[in-house]
């Protein structure tokens, strides 16, 4: 697997061999040629509404396709951190939700803070 260590850029090795007399070495494969490619078969209508999300996010197919599948497996996994911890998940967002509340609370100045709870009041 590639990393981003291993990608030099363009410009870094072309002022490492100016004035060497040297060529300049071939540039490591970047973009498609180091993406893992797929092939999927779509029932029918798939795809025309994969392409109605994308134009609607303005985005491309292959991107909303990856973030459809990133979100469905993000969900599954918080789905099963939720249950090995014997909690069900909008408790444990509800849960996390209070406790950003709770940060951001504290870190208001006294006058912010008499400001919202007279508003919540």
């Amino acid at each position: 697997m590639t990393t981003e260590n291993d990608l030099t850029p363009l410009a870094d090795v072309a002022e490492s061999t100016a004035g060497s007399g040297e060529a300049a070495p071939a540039r490591p494969p970047r973009g498609p040629e180091v993406v893992e490619r797929f092939v999927v078969r779509l029932p029918p209508g798939l795809r025309e509404q994969i392409r109605l999300l994308s134009d609607h996010h303005r985005r491309s197919m292959n991107c909303e396709i990856v973030a459809v599948l990133e979100g469905y497996i993000r969900k599954q996994l918080e789905q099963q951190l939720a249950e090995a911890h014997g909690e069900s998940l909008p408790s444990m967002k509800r849960r996390k939700t209070d406790a950003e509340l709770r940060r951001r609370l504290d870190s208001l100045t006294k006058e912010k803070k008499a400001a919202l709870l007279e508003l919540l009041g």
